[in-house]
Order: structure tokens, then sequence, then C-alpha cells
């Protein structure tokens, strides 16, 4: 086990130079992450240093942001924290249609059985 601690410390070591501080999107630490797999089309795919964690991460596509978005089978193409910037104005347009949507019904559903008696 410390030779493989020893060999992704020193890897750690040597690639660290390529990607910024920021946070992770798992720990929520400050961290420089080890770049794994560097991708031509794609975001390269990183891990946390943070011992506990090693989690594998992504850069945050919003321009200037430099924290990393969790990756794996479906990344996130925002960090933790620009996700929760951007969600909040949908989630409360989603809520205003879905209430007017539901008055609208129960207006027609009174004046039915309104009309019926």
């Amino acid at each position: 086990m410390d030779d493989k601690q020893d060999w992704f410390d020193g890897y750690n070591d040597f690639v660290k130079s390529a990607k910024v501080k920021g946070k992770c999107s798992f720990c929520s630490t400050e961290m420089k992450p080890v770049n794994v797999v560097g991708l031509i089309f794609n975001r390269d795919i990183c891990v946390c240093d943070n011992k506990e964690c090693r989690e594998f991460l992504q850069v945050c596509l919003k321009p200037g942001c430099d924290n990393y978005a969790k990756s794996g089978i479906l990344p996130r193409p925002l960090c933790k924290w620009c996700l929760e910037e951007s969600v909040p104005p949908v989630a409360k347009t989603i809520l205003k249609a879905v209430g007017m949507a539901s008055t609208a019904g129960l207006t027609l559903y009174v004046k039915n059985k309104m009309s019926d008696k």
C-alpha cells in the first residue's frame, strides 16, 4: 500500500502544476487535483488530492469558476456551487407554472360543478 501511495504522491506532484487550485464538489476542500486522463474533445478527468476523498472530478464549465464538478458515468457540467446558483431560478419558474396550471384546473372544475347545479 505504501508503494502505491508513494507513486500517487509522486505522480500528483509531477502533474499538479497543470491544474489550478479549486474546491472539490464532493468534499468541499480546496485542492489542486491530479490529472488522470487528458481528453482532446472533452474535459480532463482528475482526482481530488484529499486523501479521504479521492473522487473523480472535471473542471466546472462556468466561465471564471476554478472549482471542480463531479465526474463519473454522467459527469456534471457545473460544480455544486455554480449548480446551486443556477437551479433556484429554474425551479421557481417551474413551480410558478405548475401553480398557475393547477389554479386554472381548479377554477374550471369549480365552474363545471356550479353549472351542473
